[in-house]
């Protein structure tokens, strides 16, 4: 199989030989094969009986338009990852010019709650589903209109009920979770997932509004950055070693392959990861043997790791939360597509680069879900090797 090298998606026609396996919904089997804990697997599980069966006995709201002017007061619900979060950074960003809304709370879950937290300027309250002093006490507010930003589960929609409210919007990606709403927006599946997004605010925002940018979206503190600088060496390409799921990650030997050429060129490397990948980010030192690269895997946090990128020449890193955080701060980057949906969530911007094997199998993520078909072999990552992503680096370090 040859690699296919897509820079700037919108000007390319990048096929997707399996979109029909985005597209579909998620059901029981989907659960059990899915990547992940344990733990992770019975939430969703339970998502799927229990909320199911909440959705069901929830009388069906009647749909109506709502009046744009009458929204006042907002609750968003973002569950999810970084990803979803980064995404809606510049729809915080359009509401902000609307005249007419007073305040924006939202909804969110520990592993995305410090996107939203250092963005403090767009949002009135931050509540959590993972604290349940914060949750329960968002059931005493009452909001002129809740949108439900999550595309699949039906937590967050059962959530825009009862919580008390004039107004709530959602996908309607399942007959249940429509049901629940009174504005149902069509989720597209094969759409760049900022239209989605878009198409769920456009109420508000006005259909002349242009399409919200992540491009340069997300704003740093000045003494994170600061500090950044001072931990940065000059013309340093950040390598993110992590990703939520496992199968995303860069392999080990393409991991130090991508250290080698860089330090070749003669830029420092900064290694980022969480505390998962702290054994990979060891290894990765020991194998260069280079006081030029900087380990920094699991010992900062989330807005640190931002700063980090946004002070570095490069940042190279598989389909995750940090290459749209790349992208939300302004940095080139690469970054490499398995089994996600490259068609959706690929970086739309002039400064990224996408590498992919573009497998026939290839995306087996929907809905948040991986259920690999390939019978492990796992060849849309596996097989990206150095010569398929030597000239990116090479070319991005050598421009002026």
């Amino acid at each position: 199989m040859v690699a296919e090298q897509v820079h700037n998606i919108p000007c390319r026609n990048v096929s997707m030989p399996n979109e029909h396996t985005a597209s579909r919904g998620v059901g029981l089997l989907d659960i059990a094969r899915s990547l992940g804990g344990l733990s992770i697997k019975a939430v969703k599980l339970a998502d799927h009986l229990l909320g199911g069966l909440t959705a069901c006995l929830i009388p069906s709201r009647p749909e109506t338009e709502i009046p744009p002017d009458q929204c006042r007061q907002i609750l968003i619900i973002r569950p999810g990852g970084i990803g979803d979060a980064v995404f809606l950074i510049p729809i915080l960003l359009a509401l902000k010019n609307v005249p007419t809304i007073s305040a924006v709370d939202i909804l969110c879950e520990n592993r995305n709650r410090e996107i939203f937290l250092s963005q403090s300027r767009l949002f009135r309250k931050l509540y959590c589903y993972d604290a349940r002093s914060e949750f329960t006490k968002i059931f005493k507010n009452h909001y002129d209109l809740i949108v439900d930003t999550e595309q699949w589960h039906y937590l967050s929609a059962i959530v825009s009920v009862l919580v008390p409210n004039r107004f709530n919007c959602g996908f309607a990606s399942r007959p249940l979770r429509a049901k629940l709403f009174h504005r149902r927006v069509p989720y597209e599946t094969g759409d760049y997932e900022m239209k989605n997004f878009r198409r769920l605010f456009e109420f508000l925002l006005g259909k002349d509004t242009p399409e919200p940018l992540v491009d340069g979206c997300f704003e740093i503190e000045e003494q994170t950055r600061q500090w950044a600088r001072q931990m940065v060496p000059t013309g340093a390409v950040a390598v993110f070693v992590g990703a939520s799921i496992a199968l995303r990650r860069i392999p080990g030997d393409l991991a130090e392959a991508i250290g080698r050429l860089v330090l070749k060129l003669q830029h420092p490397v900064v290694l980022l990861g969480g505390k998962d990948v702290l054994d990979a980010g060891k290894k990765f030192q020991q194998d260069l043997q280079d006081s030029r690269v900087v380990n920094l895997v699991g010992q900062i946090s989330l807005a640190q790791s931002t700063a980090i990128i946004r002070e570095c020449r490069l940042f190279i890193g598989p389909d995750s939360g940090l290459l749209h955080l790349a992208s939300a701060v302004g940095t080139p980057a690469i970054g490499l597509f398995g089994p996600g949906n490259l068609k959706k969530w690929a970086p739309r911007n002039e400064k990224t680069r996408i590498v992919t094997k573009n497998v026939s199998c290839s995306p087996c993520t929907h809905f948040g879900y991986t259920v690999p078909t390939c019978g492990g072999t796992y060849h849309c990552v596996k097989d990206i090797s150095i010569n398929d992503i030597a000239d990116f680096i090479t070319q991005e370090l050598s421009a002026s």
